[in-house]
């Protein structure tokens, strides 16, 4: 084998040149001098979102906090850092796919049975565990061209902090807006301790839906079966089904229930709870809803408290509620 250096012949299968010492195998390699070349769709999306120069410039940002010899930048390409922002994708670039691919997996799997598990203990768990295999992510990343406690510290904190930013506290913000949880603590009626209930904030409501509501403060001076003076202080967070509308009567009579002088379909949650007898027409702006789900041991109101607690301003409907998420096994509609 001829040296493309000095042309001195070697015996075949020598690495480097017994003459001047140059590397042989690089003389027998195939380069290609046509390399692949970025696709229209690729230009495009450089031309709109200039990935290159906002990594260039976190890069600085990076390199003001954590200035020092000890970070290698250049083992570190400009398109890792915006890379950070999904698990395993740094270690796919940096051409670790088996690595990587396994960190999304699991961050995937993972981030999927938290979101099932929503309004659990068990479910913060395991979000909280993908969250720490996305930092792990980014550790693994920073680790080797950093040198020091010091430097990678910094440089984690400042990569963590960057990727919350932007990443998760603009998707909290989104989900909290679309969907609300609610861990039931008490039995009452069809909802039992332990039950997460998902509802949607601020969604339009009708008669026949189930909403999580607010009773703000229902004070109510009347008199109690024994004839004596009583007062009565409700307020909390209920869940029930709207049974009227503004301008619709409603009458609640040995537990069947009537609106506008015909059968209702829409029955409270807990049709047993209600035991006084009620008839009274919703006002404009409000709806009708009996709080059902009182707590088993919740004393027995007079007429006149559950007609005051049965007329919820339309202001005061927190949300409707989409159905039962946990346990599994009651999963579904209420």
């Amino acid at each position: 084998m001829q040296c493309p250096s000095c042309q001195f012949e070697n015996m075949p299968g020598m690495a480097v040149c017994g003459r001047c010492g140059a590397q042989l195998r690089l003389s027998a390699a195939t380069v290609d001098v046509h390399p692949p070349r970025a696709s229209v769709r690729a230009k495009q999306l450089r031309r709109w979102f200039p990935s290159y120069r906002l990594a260039g410039a976190w890069r600085g940002v990076l390199g003001r906090f954590s200035a020092s010899p000890d970070f290698d930048w250049d083992r570190l390409p400009a398109g890792v850092f915006l890379r950070m922002v999904v698990p395993g994708w740094p270690q796919r670039y940096l051409g670790q796919p088996q690595r990587g691919r396994l960190m999304l997996g699991l961050y995937g799997a993972l981030l999927a049975l938290g979101t099932l598990s929503l309004g659990t203990t068990f479910g913060a768990l395991l979000l909280g565990t993908a969250l720490a295999v996305h930092i792990s992510s980014i550790l693994d990343v920073l680790w080797p061209v950093a040198q020091g406690w010091r430097t990678r510290c910094v440089a984690m904190l400042v990569c963590v902090a960057a990727v919350g930013t932007l990443v998760y506290l603009p998707a909290i913000w989104a989900f909290s807006q679309v969907l609300g949880v609610r861990q039931i603590a008490i039995t009452a009626g069809p909802l039992r301790a332990g039950d997460a209930i998902l509802f949607r904030p601020g969604a339009a409501a009708d008669v026949g839906d189930v909403v999580l509501y607010e009773i703000s403060q229902a004070q109510v001076q009347t008199r109690a079966p024994g004839g004596y003076p009583a007062y009565y202080r409700v307020q909390g967070q209920y869940i029930d089904r709207i049974i009227g509308a503004g301008g619709q009567v409603i009458e609640w009579k040995q537990q069947r229930l009537r609106v506008d002088g015909q059968s209702s379909p829409y029955q409270p949650l807990h049709p047993a709870a209600v035991t006084a007898d009620l008839q009274f027409t919703v006002p404009a702006g409000y709806y009708g809803i009996l709080p059902s789900t009182q707590p088993q041991n919740a004393p027995s109101f007079p007429p006149e408290v559950w007609q005051t607690i049965s007329l919820v301003p339309q202001g005061q409907i927190l949300g409707r509620v989409v159905l039962r998420q946990r346990p599994i096994w009651r999963w579904g509609r209420l």
